[in-house]
């Protein structure tokens, strides 16, 4: 799924990456964790092609994204990788339904088209009365679940989310994080995740250690996304 190789990183002299080698499966939710400036938000940058400026290669289902093009890069990230945030970036004008479709106009998808893929999203989510709803009288619990929506609105390969729970109370917390995993279980989706939340590293399937820009240990927690494949394949 996912096939990163020697990823080197620096900003003027200072080398913040040195040499990031990783292979994500399908399915697996993966938490990336270490201290402030270990280099964990720039590896995520740089899977999400928001940061090309960078030596190594990065292969996401089966597409080598270090060497397309801009326009192609642009249509690869709005088609395969959906991103969710800490504070949610909702626009605040546009309703929770208005939000969610945002990807799939700039995908091109018809309104019709659109508007369907949104209100399976608001219904899985439990959010059906809020869909007209704007940011402004959603609860942050709420706001994030719309992000999430938003993210998986054109079927992304990849979910890439930075500290989600960051801003979250402890109960909406623990709703966010399970929700990660009921979407694995029912579709499959790969999880990417940098935190600094201790309960969510401790659940996901593994656990990446990064200090210093390297990657100091790869921990296995639970079922791995190859194995919940194979488990799909038996079922």
């Amino acid at each position: 799924m996912i096939d990163i190789k020697g990823i080197r990183k620096s900003f003027g002299h200072l080398e913040v990456l040195k040499g990031i080698d990783l292979h994500i499966n399908k399915g697996e939710v993966v938490s990336i964790v270490g201290p402030s400036g270990a280099g964990k938000t720039t590896l995520l940058q740089i899977i999400g092609t928001l940061d090309r400026d960078y030596k190594g290669e990065v292969c996401i289902d089966g597409v080598n994204i270090s060497k397309l093009g801009t326009d192609r890069l642009a249509a690869f990230r709005n088609q395969h990788l959906g991103f969710v945030f800490q504070f949610h970036q909702l626009l605040p004008e546009f309703t929770a339904m208005e939000n969610i479709m945002i990807p799939a106009y700039i995908a091109g998808t018809s309104t019709k088209k659109a508007k369907e893929r949104a209100n399976e999203l608001l219904q899985f989510m439990g959010l059906s009365d809020r869909a007209q709803h704007k940011p402004n009288e959603l609860s942050g619990g709420e706001k994030q679940r719309i992000a999430v929506a938003r993210a998986l609105v054109n079927h992304p390969a990849v979910i890439l989310a930075d500290e989600p729970s960051g801003s979250l109370d402890s109960k909406n917390k623990a709703e966010l994080h399970q929700l990660f995993f009921d979407l694995r279980e029912q579709t499959g989706q790969t999880f990417v995740i940098v935190t600094h939340d201790e309960t969510l590293a401790a659940t996901t399937d593994r656990t990446i250690h990064i200090t210093d820009g390297m990657i100091i240990n790869d921990t296995s927690l639970l079922t791995t996304g190859e194995e919940w494949e194979n488990e799909q394949t038996n079922d």
